[in-house]
């Protein structure tokens, strides 16, 4: 008998709920199978056969998105194996041997944006593992001294181009400081703020806590973007004179597209600035218009990110 190549997908979106979770939503499946072996009295031959397998695979699938692991969402890239396993092993319970790949899953339109508004996270990770960092040795340093946060978009389009940071400061008269600036959009930005120290100590903390120096050590994969997105970087000063060392210890670690790989270490760090600026006592803001760049959409982007409210959220 010779082998029958298929494509298959459900006319009807097939119902199914996630777990959890009290909604029900709809999918549509296609893929793609090879079928080496099957039944010819129950499903015909030649162009026969082919149309009956497809009408059968069709039947299967709203069964095998049920079938599947609940443990990831519809969408993440381990259920389309899921799925295509569920839907070989159904088929041969039905009489047929064949491959089976799942090529695309996709939810209604109607129900798309609710979807991802639930499971945008859980897909983010299934997709991006996240750094994990509690397992890292702490690297010796002396006080840490500055703390700069970074953003750069990258995209085609003129204007487009854009930065973005903060950069909290311990200075040796005992204060401490966070400088905001952004360039982008027709728009430069700039402020300061006088810091309450118990605050900052905060950011201290935390990059002990999450080992951070550390961590710049260690090669991270992350994923690549080339066309409009947002990059981050963080870098840490050190002051090792009291361990033998530079009393200006640079420590950088590049991210990668924002809100990614590093997301929840992004979050500490946000949610860390946005205190020191909220709390803290604004003493400089400029505002000016540049000759590069369109204003309209784009400042108001950067008015945003210069605020602390990101882009990667």
């Amino acid at each position: 008998m010779n082998s029958l190549s298929v494509n298959f997908g459900n006319s009807d979106p097939a119902p199914f709920q996630e777990q959890n979770c009290d909604i029900e939503f709809a999918a549509k499946v296609n893929g793609h199978a090879e079928i080496y072996d099957f039944d010819a009295a129950r499903y015909g031959q030649d162009n026969a056969a082919e149309i009956a397998l497809m009408k059968k695979i069709a039947e299967l699938i709203p069964e095998c998105i049920v079938r599947r692991s609940k443990e990831r969402p519809l969408l993440s890239p381990d259920s389309y194996n899921d799925l295509s396993a569920a839907l070989k092993e159904a088929l041969a319970d039905a009489g047929v041997t064949a491959f089976v790949v799942v090529k695309s899953i996709k939810i209604v339109p109607e129900q798309k944006e609710e979807y991802m508004r639930r499971y945008k996270d859980a897909l983010v990770e299934n997709l991006f593992p996240q750094v994990k960092t509690d397992r890292l040795e702490d690297e010796p340093h002396g006080p840490l001294i500055e703390f700069r946060y970074n953003r750069t978009t990258h995209g085609m389009m003129m204007g487009s181009g854009s930065y973005s940071g903060e950069s909290l400061s311990w200075n040796r008269d005992g204060a401490v400081t966070l400088s905001v600036s952004s360039n982008g959009g027709g728009q430069q930005l700039r402020a300061e703020y006088i810091v309450d120290p118990e605050i900052a100590e905060k950011m201290r903390a935390f990059v002990a806590d999450k080992h951070l120096a550390a961590l710049a050590k260690r090669e991270i994969p992350t994923p690549m973007a080339y066309d409009n997105f947002t990059s981050s970087s963080f870098s840490m000063t050190f002051d090792d004179s009291s361990i033998g060392g530079s009393s200006y210890n640079d420590v950088n670690i590049n991210c990668g597209p924002a809100g990614m790989t590093f997301r929840s270490i992004e979050a500490g760090i946000r949610e860390i600035l946005e205190e020191c600026k909220e709390r803290g006592q604004l003493t400089i803001h400029e505002e000016k218009a540049t000759d590069n760049g369109a204003p309209g959409m784009f400042g108001e982007l950067f008015k945003t990110m210069a605020s602390g409210g990101g882009t990667d959220s």
